[in-house]
């Protein structure tokens, strides 16, 4: 018996060490941060807490107009429900358009005014943090494939693809032949009102932005153009202007008809336009695809892209390098569509060098039109119903 038991191998009483399972480090949606995964599979976030911070922000685009009101009295905001009413219609409207400024404009003093627009901002992180529709369940047919199909062999061609972020971005070279181009521009520089305009930054200093501009609309519609602070009020478009947009729409391939443009004018090389992302509620850029196009005349200049940057930084940020460059020359069309204005910001730096001015028309799609302001049309976004009073 004593041999049987020596020939039993001897048990360890220590417990049996596993091998550790390898985590793999990655950067977060939700917090922007690089950590360790700890959802095994599931890579999209570093944390419970982030995935649960991701989850709120996509309920709030979901919200209805009784959730919209009830998050404003957890937020404290019950005294100015009734004066929010006009910017705060739902979850769409709570992510894309309220801010300090309207909240301090409604009387919610400063320090509050911060502290619930670091709960909006935490819910708009959540939101945009959600993966992008794949093109085979959401089809999206870019301008590089629908101009090509309708001019064949113009040169349409893609200069940005990013599935993921479902953003693209597409190019063609001299779309408009040069002699037309040049006329185009001539026209343009002397025969539109041009108006210099100032934010708020450049009015205590008594400096006007660094272009000139003008904003045109179809007949009927009163939409004044508002972005960081300046109110471009809306020029019925001319008729020549329209001749100019009938083209390039057939030369995109596109099917309807862009109902505005903002025009602006680089005197030179001096006159630029920094980091942005036109995510306007006119155009809804900011949470549906939608698609710009653009028409470049006279100068050549640069265009830049970059990404939006992530948690910690400010959206709109002018920090960091552009990621993306290509040059825009005279006649070339370009466009910007899908999520672009929602994940990638885009500039026309200074470049001193150049001498000669600069045109360029950019058409978009109003499908929420300025009712506040006293515009009389009504698009897709101004469908959904207002917050009724019996709940303010």
């Amino acid at each position: 018996m004593a041999a049987f038991y020596a020939q039993r191998p001897s048990r360890s009483r220590s417990p049996r060490q596993e091998r550790p399972v390898a985590l793999k480090k990655h950067k977060c949606r939700f917090c922007g941060t690089y950590d360790l995964c700890e959802f095994g599979r599931d890579e999209d976030f570093c944390s419970s807490s982030c995935y649960i911070g991701a989850s709120k922000g996509i309920e709030a685009l979901d919200w209805d107009t009784s959730e919209a009101a009830c998050w404003l009295g957890g937020e404290g905001l019950d005294r100015w429900k009734r004066q929010l009413v006009s910017v705060l219609r739902d979850g769409h409207a709570l992510l894309t358009t309220l801010n300090e400024g309207v909240l301090r404009r409604v009387g919610v003093p400063k320090r509050k005014a911060k502290e619930v627009m670091q709960d909006v901002e935490d819910l708009r992180r959540g939101a945009w943090s959600q993966p992008e529709p794949p093109l085979k369940e959401v089809p999206l047919v870019t301008v590089a494939e629908m101009g090509e199909r309708a001019r064949p062999g113009l040169g349409w061609h893609l200069v940005l693809k990013d599935d993921s972020l479902r953003s693209y971005a597409s190019l063609c070279r001299n779309a408009v032949p040069q002699d037309m181009a040049w006329s185009w521009f001539e026209q343009l520089r002397t025969q539109l009102p041009w108006q210099d305009l100032s934010d708020s930054r450049y009015q205590e200093e008594g400096k006007y932005m660094p272009r000139r501009t003008i904003f045109t609309v179809f007949n009927g519609c009163n939409c004044t153009y508002k972005y960081s602070g300046v109110a471009v009020k809306p020029t019925i478009e001319p008729p020549f202007v329209a001749r100019i947009r009938e083209y390039c729409v057939a030369a995109s391939g596109l099917a309807t008809q862009p109902n505005c443009c903002n025009i602006n004018l680089y005197r030179d090389g001096r006159d630029s336009v920094g980091w942005h992302t036109d995510d306007e509620e006119l155009f809804e850029g900011g949470y549906n695809d939608i698609c710009i196009l653009s028409l470049s005349l006279g100068a050549t200049r640069t265009f830049e892209v970059k990404h939006q940057p992530g948690f910690g930084v400010a959206r709109g940020s002018h920090k960091g390098p552009a990621e993306t460059s290509f040059a825009v020359r005279n006649g070339d069309l370009c466009t910007m569509e899908g999520k672009f204005q929602r994940h990638y910001l885009h500039a026309v730096p200074k470049e001193p060098q150049v001498r000669q001015a600069r045109i360029n028309l950019t058409w978009r799609w109003i499908t929420k039109h300025n009712q506040v302001d006293g515009c009389p049309l009504c698009g897709p976004g101004n469908s959904r119903a207002p917050l009724t009073p019996s709940i303010c």
